[in-house]
């Protein structure tokens, strides 16, 4: 590739480099970039792609020993090998993952997080993300076009279970918004809901299916028994239900709190009824 033009940018707490790069007709605009208020190092990418069978990808070396990487899935994680000593090892060159990939010793580690990408690869000590895949069939013209995506590096002390990917992993896909509230006595603001352990991952919150009430569907992501305290605003009953919303049996609701138990990667789904 070419490099075309780099230039220093400083915008509201964000600082780094604009750089452009053009691969035969193809051009490549990447801000790399850290925040003020956020941990790890930012690639905001656009791209105007026009080649065919070529696989773009991002690789990033590592100074990390570890046999195995952890993956994310949806409502929990997976581990998976970083050696090539089986045929099964090898079958598994490229990973699904969603928001994140972590490779971590016991001291140390590195997550790639990404916002719209889905292959990972962990091995000999580098971690790979596949970008855009240029195939022709069936359609002639996939992946041609204008591309938008980013991805983000966090070093982190320890290894996942110490770290914040999992939470800067939802943050990186979600974002904080600004909104303009319409209390007029100019009160904070507080959280519908909320739970007391940080491995306890409240991923859903969401209208029942026969709209008698709201669903807060819950996981835990570290492989934990765990024990935690689901806090709720104005919530008089509670249900916990199957994953089609059938209640089980009526929770406690003792001054807006919902006590909980969690057996490890446990997918709880709680109703909660004004």
């Amino acid at each position: 590739d070419e490099l075309s033009n780099v230039e220093f940018v400083s915008k509201g707490g964000k600082y780094g480099y604009k750089v452009q790069r053009k691969f035969r007709d193809s051009m490549i605009e990447q801000f790399i970039c850290v925040y003020e208020d956020k941990e790890g190092i930012y690639f905001e990418t656009t791209a105007d792609w026009k080649e065919e069978h070529i696989l773009l990808r991002t690789e990033f070396p590592v100074a990390i020993t570890a046999n195995k990487a952890t993956f994310d899935i949806q409502f929990g994680n997976l581990e998976r090998s970083t050696l090539y000593n089986t045929p099964s090892d090898k079958a598994m060159f490229e990973v699904c993952g969603h928001k994140y990939a972590d490779y971590s010793q016991l001291d140390y580690g590195v997550a790639l997080m990404n916002d719209c990408k889905y292959g990972y690869d962990v091995h000999e000590g580098v971690i790979g993300l596949s970008l855009i895949k240029c195939a022709t069939e069936p359609n002639t013209d996939a992946d041609k076009g204008y591309h938008v995506f980013n991805y983000a590096l966090y070093p982190h002390k320890g290894a996942l279970r110490e770290s914040k990917t999992i939470q800067l992993a939802y943050l990186f896909n979600n974002p904080l918004k600004a909104i303009k509230s319409n209390d007029k006595k100019g009160k904070n603001s507080v959280s519908f809901a909320r739970v007391d352990a940080e491995n306890v991952i409240l991923e859903t919150v969401k209208q029942s299916e026969n709209g008698d009430g709201i669903i807060l569907r819950l996981y835990e992501s570290f492989g934990l028994e765990t024990e935690t305290e689901l806090c709720v605003e104005k919530v008089s009953k509670a249900y916990l239900c199957d994953m089609m919303e059938m209640e089980a049996c009526e929770l406690p609701v003792e001054n807006g709190s919902i006590s909980l138990k969690l057996k490890p990667y446990e997918i709880l789904t709680v109703k909660c009824k004004r």
